[in-house]
């Protein structure tokens, strides 16, 4: 189970670098669209311009989409990996109290109670 477990730990963890490592290329991307969006509205005012702009805007109204969406994916690996190394932290505390004979002395009480002896 431990090999599952820290297989399974391993997967969210690349899972998270990834989505990391492309959440930084979307702010980026989002960045500069805003800074083009921006410098355009400032310099140009034709009507070709307005139109390139209110595309912009509308990339960046479904990137805002996106991201919160990808956040939230985030929020949920992030979540799940937490779990699973609690999970897995519980799971050893456990298994440290147990011994092959631990309970033996219960069994044979009960045992001999359900016996009549």
């Amino acid at each position: 189970m431990a090999t599952s477990v820290a297989h399974d730990a391993q997967l969210i963890q690349q899972a998270l670098t990834r989505l990391e490592e492309q959440m930084s290329k979307m702010g980026s991307a989002a960045s500069s669209i805003e800074n083009t969006s921006a410098g355009l509205q400032a310099h140009y005012h034709a009507s070709s311009s307005t139109i390139f702009v209110q595309r912009m805007n509308d990339w960046t109204e479904q990137y805002n989409k996106a991201a919160h969406q990808v956040n939230r994916l985030h929020e949920a690996l992030t979540e799940a990996m937490s779990k699973l190394t609690s999970a897995e932290g519980s799971a050893a505390e456990y298994a440290s109290g147990w011994s092959p004979t631990a309970g033996v002395d219960d069994i044979s009480s009960i045992s001999s109670v359900l016996s009549g002896a």
